[in-house]
């Protein structure tokens, strides 16, 4: 599993996702010591609890030793971006 940075993984988001996507490798993002796990869509269900846990962790407010398992989609919209563009 590749590690990067929060402003890598910005920088290279559409790349990221497409990669995950395809690959199925999840990919750890971290950001102040705090992690946020990439997955592809399906490995993890979405539900309320997870997705604030995930917009904590993306803003530096989580818990800095919990690792946030982030779905495609989920990580595309707390980001604001389409996720029908990226995986195109």
């Amino acid at each position: 599993m590749s590690t990067l940075t929060i402003a890598e993984a910005r920088e290279h988001l559409d790349e990221l996702c497409a990669s995950v996507a395809e690959t199925g490798e999840p990919v750890l993002i971290q950001r102040d010591g705090r992690s946020v796990r990439l997955v592809p869509d399906g490995e993890e269900k979405s539900d309320p609890e997870m997705l604030r846990r995930m917009k904590a962790a993306i803003e530096g407010k989580g818990d800095p030793d919990e690792v946030v398992e982030v779905a495609f989609e989920d990580l595309c919209k707390a980001l604001g971006v389409d996720a029908n563009q990226l995986s195109a």
